[in-house]
């Protein structure tokens, strides 16, 4: 009778043990609110969210004198909850650092600093205050070896083109080169031609989830028959025959949406809907039927003459952050990057009143994020930007004088 017991206990607990697994598999997102430290010193908002981008966990920290800091953190622990064990604190000279320990023990987060009530990202603060000491102590960090990894360059002969390879992780890095693209990759690159003769500006390529396309110029020719789209995953390129002939001189991008791009041409007030994944390409507007268009965060339509008069661009929700006075603006599902006055900051959409300072870069040109790193145009330097700090990652001379629409993050 007691083994049945025993025998019977053990398939419950193991049901259970499935059960409880199951659930957090499925999970897709909770949040809660609890405190540590001596006396609830610390408050903490933990919410976790699974998107289908990344899961991770989102914090907010309210001091009992009313400081709030802001932190990110991928999800190593099995969306369990409640998993903040210790803040670790830094005071001095006006600057206040958290950082939160988590419950294994081997982990905790960068630092957030604040100074005068405004938030700032470990790698400015660094600058201003001696925190070496305070990061040391802190488990599972490694800043310092991140910033010293050794720089590796690969020179070549398009148009004086230096890649830091040291610098590069997994992402891929696009560079429109008036009659190619070229792919960078960690461990080699890829030449993708789609011109015989230069062509300048760059306003009809974009990157559609994982292929980049762009038109295929004919020489002297003022019609696009058909456009290029390379898979950067199987590194392939491939053809996708327009239905019409498109403007080279008259048609533009409006955007990326639903993994499709869109492009209005001038000439004949229409818009085109170019899938990379099926190859085909659609009407989706004219004179008649008013184009689509994404719209802060929208979905609308809006008249062709609209289309033809203004160059109209898609673009997310951007409602929640205009109390900032924004020059730019970047947006994604989970926050903003904002330049104003030359400081760079992060908002997340669910704490927008809490802007981050990550740095100051007043010549900074065309933001883009990928996985947490921003990346930037100054000068003739594309650069990345991340918790271990600022990096060149490639250096061609055409950067100063042709800088928009010229690069792209995969």
């Amino acid at each position: 009778m007691l083994k049945k017991t025993i025998s019977f206990s053990i398939i419950m607990l193991i049901v259970f043990l499935i059960y409880q697994y199951g659930v957090n598999l499925l999970k897709k997102s909770h949040s809660i609110s609890y405190t540590v430290g001596e006396g609830s010193y610390y408050h903490i908002n933990e919410d976790y969210n699974n998107t289908k981008d990344k899961s991770y966990y989102l914090f907010r920290v309210t001091t009992n004198d009313k400081k709030e800091f802001i932190f990110e953190f991928p999800n190593k622990f099995n969306k369990q909850k409640k998993i903040v064990s210790e803040v670790k604190e830094f005071d001095k000279d006006g600057w206040d650092c958290l950082s939160l320990v988590f419950i294994n023990k081997k982990e905790s987060t960068i630092p957030i600093c604040m100074n005068n009530g405004t938030l700032y990202s470990y790698n400015y603060a660094k600058n201003y205050v001696d925190l070496s000491e305070y990061v040391s102590d802190l488990p599972g960090i490694e800043l310092d070896k991140k910033i010293d990894k050794e720089e590796e360059r690969n020179e070549n002969n398009d148009n004086i083109v230096v890649v830091n390879k040291g610098y590069f992780d997994d992402e891929v890095i696009l560079v429109y080169n008036y009659k190619r693209i070229v792919a960078y990759y960690k461990k080699q690159d890829k030449v993708v031609n789609f011109s015989n003769q230069d062509a300048y500006t760059n306003n009809l390529g974009a990157l559609v989830g994982n292929f980049y396309l762009v038109p295929r110029y004919g020489v002297d020719s003022p019609e696009i028959r058909t456009y290029i789209k390379y898979n950067l995953n199987t590194q392939i390129k491939k053809e996708i025959v327009l239905p019409t002939p498109l403007s080279k001189d008259l048609s533009y991008a409006n955007g990326v949406y639903d993994n499709k791009l869109y492009v209005f041409d001038k000439s004949n007030m229409t818009q085109y809907e170019i899938n990379p994944y099926t190859d085909e390409v659609n009407v989706t507007g004219t004179v008649e039927k008013y184009p689509f268009a994404y719209i802060n965060g929208q979905e609308t339509n809006i008249s062709a003459f609209e289309m033809k008069d203004f160059n109209i661009k898609f673009y997310d929700k951007i409602d929640s952050f205009s109390y900032m006075d924004y020059d730019s603006i970047y947006t994604n599902s989970e926050y903003a990057i904002i330049g104003k006055d030359g400081n760079y900051y992060k908002v997340y959409n669910k704490y927008n009143n809490t802007p981050i300072l990550l740095f100051t870069n007043p010549n900074a040109k065309e933001i883009k994020e990928k996985n947490g790193n921003i990346y930037y145009i100054e000068n003739d330097t594309i650069y990345k930007y991340n918790d271990y700090g600022i990096f060149e990652m490639i250096i061609s001379n055409e950067l100063i004088y042709n800088n928009v629409n010229v690069y792209e993050i995969y």
